[in-house]
């Protein structure tokens, strides 16, 4: 709707929203100007598609034919996305005092941009077919990153709020979810080549971050996340048809993580009695929750539970 310009009834219910709804526990009010998961790379020369038979899910139009005649990667300033984007950062600033603060967007940047704009699969065969022109694009739109995100900070008014991105933590200074969903294609080997030093630079970049690791075969790639000092945290996402990332079977990955010295979040927690038996496994150092309850009184009961027994 706000590519539409639609912004006056998304900004009305934005208010509904933030009277209707009870924050708990140490959540922060907060909703981003997001377009879309592929909106990155839109904002490198595509536009947006939606289905008339989904509401809930859009795409990046594939426009990357051949490598040559699409490099250099530039952040296309009039692309009609980023230029809502904006708007609608500016427009929620002013709106949401007091109410909530504009979050950072969701920034699928590097690889997984350049897979909504060629396609996976022929990514994929890019990597053995054309390997120098996709890391010269990888560079290229690495480069596009902190421009991107000091953008969408001035937009928001960040300098003054502080930052929240679409995990549930807020930072004094510069935060956002670092990911890599492609990632899922790729050997160790050539992760290292083509994904990490984007992760890196986007580590090192922000003051506060976590990995948004989606899909178990990205287990491969856990050592060298939990390499870099910088890195906060991991927030592990095993995948479509498999058990919670809270439960038995992911355990020994959520240990590994804290023992690295880092942080997990265990969010998507329905059953708040879970939430006892992960807390008297995992313990509370470097634990965060995200959990959800039918009522008040019901959350208030597990804030008690999860302050008594910390």
């Amino acid at each position: 709707n706000s590519c539409k310009g639609n912004y006056a009834a998304q900004l009305d219910l934005l208010d509904e929203w933030a009277e209707k709804t009870l924050f708990m526990g140490e959540l922060i009010p907060n909703f981003a100007p997001d377009h879309g998961p592929d909106q990155f790379g839109a904002w490198m020369g595509s536009e947006m598609k939606f289905s008339p038979n989904n509401t809930v899910t859009n795409w990046a139009a594939p426009v990357i034919e051949d490598w040559d005649s699409f490099l250099p990667v530039t952040l296309q300033e009039d692309n009609p996305v980023w230029q809502s984007v904006l708007t609608y950062s500016k427009l929620m600033k002013e709106r949401g005092k007091g109410k909530y603060l504009v979050g950072m967007a969701d920034l699928h940047s590097h690889m997984d941009a350049f897979s909504a704009l060629r396609h996976p699969d022929k990514l994929c065969m890019d990597l053995y077919d054309t390997p120098e022109l996709v890391q010269q694009g990888c560079r290229e739109a690495r480069a596009m990153y902190s421009q991107i995100y000091e953008s969408l900070y001035a937009a928001g008014g960040m300098a003054e709020t502080g930052t929240i991105g679409w995990f549930p933590m807020w930072s004094k200074g510069k935060t956002a979810a670092v990911q890599c969903d492609f990632s899922v294609f790729l050997s160790n080997e050539m992760w290292r080549k083509f994904v990490l030093p984007g992760i890196e630079e986007e580590v090192d970049y922000l003051d506060n971050c976590f990995y948004h690791m989606d899909g178990k075969q990205q287990l491969i790639h856990l050592d060298d996340l939990l390499s870099l000092p910088k890195l906060d945290g991991i927030q592990w996402v095993p995948g479509a048809g498999e058990v919670e990332m809270f439960d038995k079977p992911w355990r020994e990955v959520l240990k590994k993580i804290l023992h690295a010295g880092k942080k997990v979040i265990i969010y998507g927690v329905m059953d708040l009695e879970a939430v006892k038996d992960v807390h008297r496994d995992l313990g509370a150092e470097g634990v965060v929750y995200e959990i959800f309850g039918q009522s008040r009184d019901e959350i208030e009961k597990i804030l008690t539970w999860l302050k008594k027994n910390t």
